[in-house]
């Protein structure tokens, strides 16, 4: 929970893709990461979202916090 609310599931992607400057994958800190979320159900609302931008910033910080990027 955050803030008291319920959070909706949220993923990390490593390593997704490739940079544009690193198609070849030589620079293993070049690469695009990905926090997911799919918050699709009919009560989803403006409330809903808000609480999921502070969802991905708080796992951005831990993230980050963790060592990954």
């Amino acid at each position: 929970m955050i803030d008291g609310c319920h959070l909706t599931y949220t993923s990390l992607s490593t390593g997704f893709r490739p940079t544009e400057y690193n198609r070849d994958e030589s620079d293993p800190n070049a690469m695009i990461y990905a926090l997911k979320s799919f918050p699709m159900n009919v009560f989803v609302d403006a409330d809903s979202m808000d609480t999921l931008v502070k969802v991905v910033k708080a796992a951005r910080d831990k993230i980050i916090a963790e060592g990954w990027l």
